[in-house]
């Protein structure tokens, strides 16, 4: 049964919750300690953090960690986190495995073998900027603004770094090279999903994708890419892509 702040109560009979782990830590001190006998948690990796082992150790049973992308937690440095900081970091240590490694794990190679998984290739796109940002930082003294196109001076030369790129600054050119690429490597009407680490990195390519794989004689052609954020509810709630 899917549970919500609302309902728990009344469906704290049924065999099995499931619920977002957000409800959880609103409702999980109103639950006995002692009511389940097993958490599951999928995408384990999202859970590490002070709030999140709250609620784990309020309950008094095993629980079961699921994710594809553990991770291990380092002191950075500059940072001084205790050893019970960097524990609740710490998939592993979350989830009991001091040894770093998975009680069971099933690899990309395996599930590939077994067909649970498509196979896959690899496609490296490595543009210019994205080589010069790595090697030793791209300078540059004024940015366009993404709405207007004008150019907007800056009161002293920076430099973009590798890190920066499509998080703090991105690059138009970029994001039609990559969409330049993407056409060349697929068909026409193949289903693509990109990931962009923010709501303004994923409508850039957007524009460049529907941009790139436009008719240059048709301006009624429809809209190859669009950018499902936030910002646009009405077509994330509509279930067709």
């Amino acid at each position: 049964m899917r549970i919500t702040s609302s309902n728990y109560r009344q469906y704290k009979n049924a065999q099995i919750h499931i619920v977002v782990i957000d409800t959880l830590e609103n409702i999980y001190q109103n639950i006995p300690n002692s009511f389940y006998d097993l958490i599951i948690v999928d995408e384990c990796h999202r859970s590490t953090n002070i709030n999140r082992k709250l609620i784990f150790d309020h309950f008094l049973c095993p629980r079961i960690g699921l994710t594809a992308t553990p991770r291990k937690a380092i002191a950075a440095k500059g940072k001084d986190l205790s050893e019970e900081d960097l524990a609740i970091l710490d998939t592993y240590k979350l989830f009991g495995c001091e040894t770093g490694e998975p009680d069971y794990q099933f690899d990309l190679t395996r599930g590939i073998g077994e067909e649970f998984l498509a196979p896959y290739q690899v496609l490296s796109i490595e543009t210019e900027l994205t080589k010069l940002a790595r090697e030793k930082g791209v300078e540059f003294s004024y940015v366009l603004d993404p709405d207007e196109r004008r150019r907007i001076e800056l009161d002293q030369q920076k430099k973009l770094m590798l890190e920066q790129l499509e998080r703090k600054y991105i690059s138009e050119d970029r994001c039609l090279r990559i969409a330049e690429e993407i056409k060349a490597h697929t068909e026409y009407g193949e289903k693509v999903l990109l990931f962009g680490v923010s709501q303004p990195h994923c409508t850039m390519p957007t524009k460049a994708l529907n941009k790139v794989f436009a008719a240059p004689e048709d301006e009624t052609s429809p809209r190859y890419a669009e950018a499902i954020i936030s910002d646009n509810n009405d077509l994330n709630a509509t279930g067709d892509i």
